[in-house]
């Protein structure tokens, strides 16, 4: 089974201005790397060479700089110049590149910590689930993120309801990694010629309407995500100092 990955790098990071001075949030520097080093490595570490990665207009050179200085395989960078359009459409973008060469995708968004168990749990669950399009990692405690700032998910046996920032009845967070299949290229394709904005949300509700979205149960893996500069610091002495031990004994960057 050929396997790939998408990471998605194409936000602004404005809460994260006073850290990134301006950049992009894929070059805000963790322990001396920057953000987009850590999926890229623990993307690597669980088996998937094939990776495309997304970045805003103007910033591809950076992008491909990173990837000399910490990757040993050739990983595809293209630009979204149309960052405004969100998530979804940096995804559409990507998908194009990989439609026909890979049976499964990994999605993961730049500006989330994880190990690599929970790449195994997302890529078990939609190898097993043949009928689902679409697979969200889905934490039902998720100790270190704020929750008031998370996307949260409604799921009935596994299958997912609803997914957003204002679910006041939810029973998963999700944890910004995912797996698709490429199918679902023609869906996006669709809302993309409807919709200016395309959130990943909106994607997951689309799919979510015809039952074709699961969640993958990571509740105790380690993962964290990096949005506001309160989660940042966090990073180097509150709670999520410690996915990031994880992450960093896992890759061998400790």
């Amino acid at each position: 089974m050929d396997i790939s990955a998408i990471i998605l790098a194409a936000g602004q990071g404005k809460r994260l201005q006073k850290i990134s001075q301006g950049k992009p949030k894929f070059l805000v520097q963790v322990k001396m790397k920057p953000l987009l080093a850590y999926p890229i490595k623990v993307l690597e570490k669980a088996g998937i060479n094939n990776i495309v990665v997304v970045v805003p207009g103007g910033w591809i050179n950076e992008a491909i700089q990173i990837l000399q200085d910490i990757s040993k395989y050739n990983v595809m960078v293209i630009e979204n110049s149309r960052f405004w359009r969100e998530n979804g459409y940096s995804l559409l973008l990507a998908l194009r590149q990989l439609y026909g060469k890979s049976d499964i995708i990994v999605i993961s968004m730049v500006d989330h910590l994880y190990t690599t168990r929970i790449v195994s749990k997302i890529l078990s669950t939609i190898e097993t689930s043949k009928d689902a399009l679409f697979v969200v990692g889905g934490d039902s405690r998720a100790l270190f993120i704020d929750h008031s700032e998370a996307t949260k998910i409604l799921a009935d046996d596994n299958i997912v309801i609803d997914i957003g920032k204002k679910l006041v009845n939810y029973n998963y967070i999700d944890i910004g990694v995912m797996a698709i299949r490429p199918q679902v290229l023609g869906y996006i394709e669709e809302l993309a010629s409807k919709e200016e904005v395309l959130s990943m949300s909106t994607i997951i509700r689309t799919l979510g309407a015809e039952k074709k979205v699961k969640v993958a149960d990571v509740t105790g893996c380690y993962w964290t995500e990096i949005d506001t500069e309160d989660d940042y610091y966090e990073l180097f002495g509150g709670k999520r100092s410690l996915v990031l031990k994880k992450v960093l004994e896992e890759i061998g960057w400790d």
